[in-house]
């Protein structure tokens, strides 16, 4: 879990946001825990790309259009 101070978070909100889909941000306010940022976005593609390379992803390809559909 990363601990950070409002002031931090409110500097650096697009890191923060992007951080929080890999760990909890607890979030501190005058020295306290204040609140706590958890990620939920999850998206199916996303996981794909790390697993396919791009250059041999045939779209025209029936296996993969069943693949995407259901994305």
């Amino acid at each position: 879990m990363c601990k950070i101070t409002a002031t931090e978070f409110k500097e650096n909100f697009g890191k923060y946001l992007m951080l929080s889909l890999k760990e909890e941000i607890l979030i501190t306010k005058n020295g306290k825990p204040f609140t706590k940022l958890v990620g939920v976005y999850n998206s199916s593609w996303d996981d794909l790309t790390g697993i396919l390379d791009e250059k041999d992803l045939d779209l025209d390809d029936p296996k993969t259009a069943g693949i995407l559909k259901k994305l």
